[in-house]
């Protein structure tokens, strides 16, 4: 499922989901191109499947070359609510993509995932 909706205090926001996991990441709209974004990523284990969700932000320079960021784990059970932390991602050559990636794991193997992408937007 593509997401790209407009939030309070012009956020956005890029998600996913596949059966048992979701995944966003929420980020500030700017002035020009960034090379560092402000970002919130947020996961959720929707399903009591004995799996766990995971996912993390992901960034793209002019050139498409992919930064990957940390996963980000729900390890607490199903349909315990959304894990949120606020981060950042940096790239000295610019950040012109933001996505995210969602999966929903059995210990450190991949079960299903999904990927998601938005440009970034600029007032």
């Amino acid at each position: 499922m593509n997401t790209v909706v407009a939030a309070p205090n012009y956020w956005w926001e890029v998600a996913c989901n596949v059966s048992g996991a979701g995944g966003y990441v929420h980020y500030e709209k700017f002035s020009g191109a960034p090379t560092r974004v402000d970002l919130r990523v947020g996961v959720h284990d929707s399903a009591a499947d004995g799996h766990h969700a995971r996912a993390r932000v992901m960034t793209k320079n002019a050139s498409g070359d992919i930064s990957y960021y940390p996963w980000r784990k729900d390890l607490d059970g199903a349909n315990n609510g959304w894990i949120a932390a606020d981060t950042y991602a940096s790239n000295s050559s610019g950040i012109k993509d933001v996505g995210v990636q969602v999966g929903k794991y059995e210990g450190d193997e991949p079960l299903a995932l999904c990927t998601d992408w938005t440009e970034i937007h600029y007032s």
